[in-house]
């Protein structure tokens, strides 16, 4: 995983709204990103990481931002498929 994924992934996790809203707002553009370049496995295996790592995670903050990144992802894809 490359460290600016990891920064972004840490971000997530934070204790602060903010941090975790700003993390969000980044996964939501990289989603797009991906989908522009047709990277389905990569949307995918995001949606996957967020699930596993984040939304079912025991510490409420990491479970607080796995839930608002899988809804940057759901933001993101609604958009480009709209």
């Amino acid at each position: 995983m490359a460290s600016e994924q990891q920064v972004l992934f840490k971000n997530l996790s934070d204790k602060l709204y903010e941090k975790r809203k700003i993390a969000a707002i980044e996964v939501e553009r990289s989603v797009k990103d991906m989908w522009q370049n047709r990277d389905i496995a990569k949307i995918k295996q995001t949606i996957e990481y967020l699930s596993q790592e984040f939304a079912f995670s025991v510490f409420p903050n990491s479970r607080n931002g796995g839930l608002i990144g899988l809804a940057a992802v759901a933001i993101a894809m609604g958009e480009v498929i709209s």
